[in-house]
């Protein structure tokens, strides 16, 4: 395994612990991630490398600002996205946000069922309502990782 996915993996799964237990994604860690993203393309592959990590982040930014913008994703999420494309590329960060969103759906689907069986017994079984996107950032990065969508590795 290169050092790209490692480093990559360390950023997502400090941020994913991050949003779950305080529901934020810090602006420091989305910049330390950023940062790496970027260096490490440059460090790779030189102007191209680092050309390649500079267009990941911005088609991660044009997939997510639309949904921060209408607040179907947090900025948080959103900016974690673009750190995802710094590693990944503009079409590995497609896969990696595909496989996101449905892991989010199956995360906010298994919260409505907790809710309602919460409501069934009378307790609040959870503590706040919002699904942790950054959980399903890292499963769908890794995931994409794995099994790319589109491009085939």
């Amino acid at each position: 395994m290169t050092l790209g996915p490692l480093a990559l993996g360390l950023v997502l799964i400090v941020s994913a612990g991050w949003d779950l237990a305080k529901r934020r994604i810090p602006n420091p860690l989305i910049l330390f991630g950023l940062l790496l993203g970027l260096g490490l393309g440059l460090f790779t592959g030189g102007l191209k490398g680092l050309g390649f990590a500079l267009l990941g982040a911005l088609v991660a930014f044009a997939l997510t600002f639309p949904q921060w913008a209408v607040r179907w994703m947090g900025g948080g999420d959103a900016k974690l996205m673009m750190v995802v494309g710094t590693f990944m590329g503009p079409v590995g960060v497609v896969s990696a946000l595909v496989y996101a969103t449905c892991v989010h759906g199956l995360v906010a689907l298994g919260m409505l069922l907790l809710r309602g069986i919460g409501q069934r017994i009378g307790r609040d079984l959870l503590q706040d309502p919002r699904a942790p996107m950054a959980v399903a950032i890292t499963v769908g990065a890794s995931l994409a990782y794995r099994f790319p969508l589109i491009g085939g590795g």
